[in-house]
């Protein structure tokens, strides 16, 4: 019947179905593009919000897939009444990935009931030696970030891989017997073992059976000992809603001490065999297009994550002055000192501007494109509640960002100062119609492609679905 009818459309007015409601890639961001154009000049209000939707709604009895953003946007302004207030947990018991206990290794069951179900979740004193056997990345290490739950700089992780899903555990031993200020050593030498960690135990599961791969975070932070060891209560209740309004993506990748780009005064080169660990984690932790995935409550998708119209850190267009030599210029040394202390506050150094070194303005220029990776896919979106001294730290300290880029130690100052610089400049600057620049010009909605199965929607809202559900649509972890 659709077929017939959208048969019966071309023959009557082929201009309007080809032009004004386009099936084909090239037409449908062309038409994108000139949604967002008439929203931008309707003065970005509720009104020409509800114009656009009924242009989209008047075209496609099914949303074309590259429109998802642009319509989840709109109709959340729209219809902001309908919205659930902002979730407080990404767990819901209609889509867990793993459910109880017993859906861990059996290695990590502690503490039983009467009918022998495990009660909660231990470490094996040789986890180490456990997970070598059963080839799960895994690494004991000193953390050279800042962020974190516990006290001291050791962390453990581990991964379960799996065919459906992953699962991924961090917990922190406690600090080094003979922990000294600015000690070199990579090799943390915990005063108690892996198993008499300290309280708080992180686990990220990823369901690898969705596309994009949805990772769901536990927070279990009420770790008690028995006999010394350290019992976690397993929990389908956490509240995390906190870590993702920050945390874009489930993952990024750790940076311990001793790990490629050391800082030779204040930490010695790890073991080739423990480097590989970390590059087998790293492996995991850094795998693209992984969402934290949505909520549908009473037929409203509710995306979980940060908000989807915040400034993305990069981004730049050509209205706004922040590429050209002069603007480069007064931000570069802005700021020259720049102090970073890693969580127990036994690595620490201050990164200082060098006079006598020079930079050079075209790498510092075509560096600040942080959004050619961090577009949510690839990498997860630098927005405008992301920690700026996590920015800091991958670009002034780890050297991490940007990647495969050489530069000298006033280059990544300059580069850390002009982002920001930038930042404010875009989010202060009005056009025409006196909308924020940023906003007037929906990059953020732009970004799905428009090749492919063009009416597959992936919007429980044009669904008129009322389940309830998650669907695909601290610390290093």
């Amino acid at each position: 019947m659709l077929k017939l009818l959208l048969s019966f459309v071309f023959i009557l007015s082929p201009s309007f179905a080809q032009d004004s409601c386009p099936t084909d890639a090239r037409g449908l961001i062309k038409f994108r593009n000139s949604l967002i154009e008439d929203y931008s000049n309707g003065g970005l209000s509720t009104k020409s919000a509800e114009k656009v939707l009924s242009q989209i709604d008047k075209c496609y009895k099914e949303t074309p897939k590259c429109f998802d953003d642009l319509f989840y946007y709109l109709d959340k302004k729209v219809n902001s009444h309908k919205y659930p207030m902002k979730s407080t947990s990404n767990l819901d018991k209609s889509d867990l990935t793993i459910s109880s206990i017993k859906d861990l290794p059996k290695e990590f069951w502690g503490k039983r009931d009467n009918k022998g179900e495990p009660e909660s979740i231990i470490f094996p004193e040789n986890i180490e030696e456990i997970a070598k056997k059963k080839n799960w990345p895994n690494v004991l290490y000193k953390t050279r970030g800042s962020g974190g739950f516990d006290s001291g700089e050791n962390l453990y992780i581990v991964v379960i891989p799996g065919e459906d899903k992953d699962i991924v555990m961090q917990v922190s031993p406690e600090p080094d017997k003979d922990s000294v200020k600015n000690g070199k050593k990579s090799r943390p030498n915990p005063a108690e073992g892996i198993h008499k960690s300290q309280e708080t135990l992180t686990i990220i599961t990823v369901d690898k059976t969705k596309v994009p791969r949805v990772g769901q975070l536990r927070l279990l932070s009420n770790g008690y000992k028995v006999d010394g060891v350290r019992h976690y209560k397993f929990s389908n209740e956490t509240s995390v809603g906190d870590c993702l309004s920050c945390h874009s993506k489930p993952f990024r990748s750790i940076s311990p001490r001793g790990f490629e780009n050391i800082q030779e005064d204040i930490e010695e080169k790890m073991s080739e065999e423990e480097a590989a660990k970390v590059h087998a984690v790293n492996q995991v932790l850094t795998t693209e297009n992984m969402t934290w995935g949505s909520k549908i409550i009473s037929g409203k998708e509710m995306r979980l994550g940060p908000n989807l119209n915040e400034y993305w850190l990069g981004w730049a267009t050509e209205k706004v002055d922040t590429k050209s030599d002069s603007f480069l210029e007064k931000c570069a040394s802005s700021r020259k000192s720049f102090y970073h202390y890693a969580l127990g506050s036994t690595y620490e150094k201050d990164f200082e501007w060098d006079e006598k070194q020079k930079i050079d303005l075209n790498k510092v220029r075509s560096a600040m494109n942080c959004v050619e990776c961090h577009d949510g896919k690839q990498q997860g979106v630098l927005h405008s509640n992301f920690s700026s001294d996590e920015v800091k730290f991958k670009i002034i300290v780890d050297h991490k960002m940007p990647p495969n880029v050489a530069l000298n130690e006033n280059e990544r100052i300059a580069l850390y100062n002009c982002l920001y610089a930038q930042r404010n400049e875009i989010l202060s600057h009005r056009d025409e119609n006196r909308n924020n620049i940023w906003e007037a010009e929906g990059y953020w909605m732009k970004q799905t492609s428009c090749r492919g199965k063009q009416f597959e929607s992936a919007n429980p809202l044009k669904n008129n679905s009322n389940s309830e559900g998650t669907s695909s649509k601290g610390r290093d972890i």
